[in-house]
Order: C-alpha cells, then structure tokens, then sequence
C-alpha cells in the first residue's frame, strides 16, 4: 500500500517502536516487529491518507485539549466531538481546534455531521472527504462499511473513563470485531502508548485516546469557544 505524507511516519514508528520525543510517546512501543509479522492486518486496501494516532476531543478535558492537541505527532487525527456545546458555541470552539490543527499538520473529521473546515465526518452518512464510524460491536462494524467508512474505532478494548463500570472487549476480542473487513482499524477505549503493545500484537493498525494524551490529568479548566 502507497503511504501518504505524514502517515509514513507512523507506520513506520509504530511498526518499529523508533524513539523520538515527548510529543512522539504514542508511537514508542518497543523494539522490532514490521508489518511482515502481522500479516491479518486489516488495512491493505484503505488509503493511506487516514492517520494511525487520534485524539478524540471531549468536554471533560478542559483546557487539557490544548496540551493533548500539542502532543499529536504532525500527521495524526482529531475526532471533534463537544456534543453539548449550542451550535454556535461548538463551531467557534471547532474553529479553534481547526487552526492549531493546521500549524501542526493534524487531520480533523468533526462527529455528526460536517463542520466547516472540517477534513470529513465521524458517524455520518452525509459529508464529504474521510469518513470514520464507531464499532463496538460487530453489527456496528458492517453498519460503518455500509455507509462508506474507510476507518472504524473499534471500542472499548480497555475499562475507560468515559463509561465506568462498562465491561470492556479486551484486545484479542476488540480485534474481531472487524476482522476481515477492508478498512482500517483503530482501537479506543483506556488507549495509550503503553497499551499499545497489546493492540498491535492483535492486528491493528494505530490508537486513538482521549486522557492518553493528557499531559496532566489532574488539571482540567473550560476549553473556551
């Protein structure tokens, strides 16, 4: 499969584990181990254009989603969420999200429906450019396919802050979920560069987070629109 710009970077940290900096810690995962030693990965017809890190925004991140927003290496995605903000109050805040995006070569697909400037849609069926859909189970997976989804987050794979006490997939069953499906696959839920290794063991292609790219999780303020 071609790699596109930005994402080379991280088929190749991810798959290998290659050191860099602070901002880079999703991809640290460890030594050795290409592509050639998962040969069930999911991706080898989806275009390379959809990134392997994400970040999804959330209101409980606070002023915390300016750090996470520095942290993602440059070619990584952001899932725009802030669902209970008034219309109005959510674009400007999509805005501003969007332009730090830009000055560090982030993706950003909005959820719902398709925000101005937005590069695509998360779990909608209408709006143009990437389209990515949640999966928790597999009847969500093949609904996601159906509508044109080219990446799936398939959640959750780890016990998550956002729904305590919810039983979680763990890796192994979390990769099943989308197994043979030609698109990529991404696993969410508890996500960070720790729990990764496990991910990756079971065939997906990167991680997406929400606290995994929280500098400091104790500091939480209002992410102002």
């Amino acid at each position: 499969m071609r790699l596109g710009h930005g994402d080379q970077f991280h088929r190749v940290s991810l798959a290998t584990g290659e050191r860099g900096s602070a901002g880079e810690a999703g991809a640290n995962v460890g030594k050795g181990g290409g592509d050639e030693a998962h040969p069930r990965r999911y991706s080898r017809a989806v275009p390379a254009r959809y990134p392997s890190l994400w970040l999804f925004t959330d209101e409980r991140q606070g002023d915390a989603l300016w750090s996470a927003l520095r942290r993602l290496p440059p070619g990584s995605g952001v899932v725009f969420r802030h669902y209970s903000l008034s219309p109005a109050e959510r674009v400007r805040l999509f805005v501003k999200v969007r332009r730090r995006a830009q000055a560090r070569r982030l993706v950003v697909v909005s959820a719902h429906m398709l925000l101005p400037g937005a590069d695509g849609v998360h779990k909608a069926v209408r709006g143009a450019g990437l389209r990515t859909w949640p999966a928790h189970d597999r009847a969500e997976a093949l609904a996601g396919l159906r509508a044109g989804a080219g990446l799936l987050f398939v959640s959750p794979v780890f016990p998550t802050r956002s729904h305590p006490g919810a039983a979680s997939l763990r890796p192994a069953q979390a990769a099943r979920v989308a197994r043979g499906l030609r698109v990529r696959v991404i696993a969410l839920g508890g996500m960070n560069a720790r729990r990764w290794r496990a991910a990756r063991a079971c065939g997906f292609d990167g991680w997406a987070g929400i606290d995994g790219w929280s500098e400091n999780k104790g500091r939480r303020g209002k992410a102002t629109p």
